[in-house]
């Protein structure tokens, strides 16, 4: 049982990309179902010219619905990170973060498939629970 519970325990794992010696940039623009969009952008490279000091900077943000009624997550991210190498064998690194997840009427929990009595409740795969003013 203890496996079960760990699994189903929301968690989040950021771990930051190293800064590249050599510049190098990407930009990305996603469209998905239930209007899912995300625009991605990370640079990188060097700031001094032997490439001992970097930097990297990345930014995405998401706007989608749900097949849920209602529901919207707003999803802005951006962090940069900074490495410097003192030594051949030694280097420091530092970064910040900001992530922030906005959803409007969200539902959080399941839907019943069967009454009590043992019916089928029929509600469409949309149905929430989520009253119009949850944030």
């Amino acid at each position: 049982m203890r496996w079960l519970l760990q699994a189903t325990v929301p968690t989040v794992n950021l771990v930051r990309k190293r800064a590249p010696k050599e510049a190098q940039g990407t930009f990305n623009i996603m469209a998905g179902s239930y209007d899912n969009y995300r625009v991605e952008a990370d640079a990188g490279g060097s700031i001094t010219d032997d490439g001992s000091v970097r930097y990297r900077v990345v930014g995405a943000y998401t706007s989608r619905d749900s097949y849920i009624a209602r529901q919207h997550d707003n999803v802005p991210v951006l962090y940069g990170t900074i490495e410097a190498d003192l030594t051949p064998t030694t280097s420091v690194r530092a970064g910040i973060d900001y992530l922030q997840t906005s959803s409007n009427e969200s539902g959080w929990g399941t839907v019943p498939v069967l009454f009590s009595d043992g019916t089928p409740t029929d509600l469409p795969t949309s149905y929430t629970t989520a009253a119009n003013w949850t944030y």
